[in-house]
């Protein structure tokens, strides 16, 4: 393999990263009945929101995506906060909750192909985005919706080489 560009799936290796934090992590077994568990469709693609991060790999930029509906990731964030589903958290918080999913998912991305990249990956800052933005960024990238410990997220990728940037 070209350690200077490699040919990664990058969707399946977050992909995979995300199962298996669902797995470990968040078992779905803590999840309450009455979380919304809407599937996501090509229709409502729109009203996603989520975070995002920025990977630095060689040279490449490597942007990944945790997107789902926002009650959706109500419930998530309810759930790492370790709160009753009752509980009215704030936004900013689910917020924060968020960030911290996609930066541990993206250091499991690191551990899978950090040794296949010359220089290996550094992880950038997380950060959210709803609205406009996240429907802008959907069209430029490769998208996946998965069950998330029983919950419906569309993971997103876009790579971009620096000749490109």
């Amino acid at each position: 393999m070209n350690k200077n560009s490699p040919s990664i799936p990058w969707i399946d290796v977050i992909a995979e990263s995300a199962s298996d934090y669902a797995r470990q992590t968040l078992f779905k077994d803590l999840f309450h009945d009455s979380m919304n568990k809407n599937r996501i469709t090509e229709s409502n693609l729109t009203s996603l929101s989520g975070s995002y991060l920025l990977l630095t790999a060689n040279k490449s930029d490597i942007e990944l995506g945790f997107l789902s509906d926002e009650s959706v990731l109500m419930d998530l964030a309810r759930t790492i906060l370790s709160v009753s589903p009752e509980v009215i958290i704030p936004r900013l918080d689910m917020m924060d909750a968020v960030n911290e999913v996609i930066n541990i998912i993206s250091g499991g991305v690191k551990s899978r192909v950090n040794d296949q990249i010359t220089g290996g990956i550094v992880l950038g800052i997380p950060y959210f985005l709803e609205g406009d933005a996240v429907q802008k960024k959907i069209q430029q990238g490769a998208v996946e919706t998965i069950d998330f410990a029983g919950m419906p997220v569309t993971l997103y990728v876009r790579e971009e080489t620096q000749d490109n940037l």
